[in-house]
């Protein structure tokens, strides 16, 4: 058989059913991201969810709105038996000839960076540059036969289901510490972090450092646009290998990190500190402490009772740990850090996978060729 060009519009039915729950938890509530998956918890929700969209089973949610910002179509495909709960200015729709084409084969095509660059060039010329229902309705694809695409999709998801056993092994991991840490909470007797840590304000006056960084949301270092502006980084503060960093006003979100790698320098606006003395606490130890929810949770409740809605040092030093022997550190740093080293490997993983996403669709259409 022949390929056959069709317009999306041709396979996609929007659905709209309100879950009429009006005090969703971010918890309850799922985003997208770029990798086009569902996350959870939900990065902020309204006072007022009961106008909150319901994703079922085998249907597929996406924000048009950010096609223009992030230069990709944030889509996903419920692969869960349970419903998901997104925000009301997501599109949710389902596929309604799936005698011509399957969800998985479609779900691959969307994750093609191609495709993203072509809904991107059809983006409107809005402040958002977002994508309209109508344009993405409006949009070619060209597909084989449904025999066709099983073959392919039937790679990937073998492919997915050997990524996702690799990952609830590091998900066992993440439960070691996770548990060692609540064990030690209930015997080990809390002590402030401010007796073990110091403040650390070296500014790169020489401009000796060119190399700017920020903290994200993942508590890893990361480039930063001030690479590209000409700014002086004369009164930037240096963090050197060892020594932690963070912005006071946005660590709730995740945004404190421990430097791991050559020195770099940050906004003057970021805190700077380092372990006191490391025979009695380990900088990996306590990055795993700000690694938890709990932690972070606790830094946006302390941080709204400020002027200025932060988490300084000050607030940093009364932060209450349980600090064991070094022993106990390191035997929990060690399994921390073999989590951590497995899923950087998980996160190759995936990336490989989705960059296997345009060659197998690729195949499938070349068949014909």
């Amino acid at each position: 058989m022949a390929l056959t060009k069709y317009k999306i519009g041709y396979f996609v039915e929007p659905y709209s059913c309100r879950c009429n729950l009006s005090d969703l938890t971010p918890e309850e509530v799922s985003g997208i991201n770029i990798d086009k998956e569902f996350f959870e918890p939900a990065k902020q929700v309204g006072e007022d969810t009961s106008n909150y969209k319901v994703v079922p089973p085998n249907y597929f949610a996406c924000n048009l709105m950010h096609v223009g910002r992030d230069e990709v179509l944030p889509v996903a495909l419920n692969h869960t038996e349970h419903n998901k709960i997104v925000s009301p200015a997501y599109s949710v729709f389902k596929l309604n000839k799936e005698n011509l084409i399957s969800k998985e084969y479609f779900f691959i095509l969307l994750k093609s960076s191609e495709k993203d660059r072509y809904f991107w060039f059809h983006t409107d010329s809005s402040i958002r540059q977002g994508l309209s229902w109508e344009d993405f309705c409006d949009i070619d694809i060209t597909i084989p036969d449904i025999e066709q695409q099983q073959k392919y999709v039937d790679v990937y998801l073998a492919l997915q289901d050997n990524l996702a056993a690799y990952q609830s092994k590091v998900d066992d991991l993440k439960l070691v510490c996770e548990g060692f840490i609540e064990n030690l909470r209930g015997n080990t007797v809390c002590e402030a972090i401010g007796n073990y840590i110091r403040e650390c304000n070296e500014r790169n006056v020489n401009l000796r450092i060119n190399n700017v960084q920020g903290v994200d949301s993942s508590s890893n270092f990361a480039e930063t646009k001030a690479n590209t502006l000409g700014l002086d980084f004369s009164n930037y503060k240096i963090v050197k290998t060892h020594q932690f960093a963070y912005n006071p006003s946005r660590i709730n979100l995740g945004s404190i990190a421990l430097r791991n790698d050559d020195d770099c320098i940050v906004s003057p606006m970021y805190i700077v500190f380092e372990i006191a003395n490391h025979d009695k606490l380990m900088p990996e130890y306590l990055m795993l402490w700000f690694s938890r929810s709990e932690f972070l949770r606790s830094t946006l409740f302390y941080a709204t009772g400020s002027v200025r809605d932060t988490f300084g040092y000050e607030a940093m030093c009364d932060v209450h740990i349980p600090i064991p022997d070094i022993s106990a550190q390191r035997t929990i740093v060690n399994i921390y850090r073999c989590y951590l080293e497995r899923q950087r490997i998980s996160v190759q993983l995936k990336e490989q996978l989705n960059k296997l996403c345009p060659i197998l669709i690729k195949g499938s259409l070349q068949t014909f060729n």
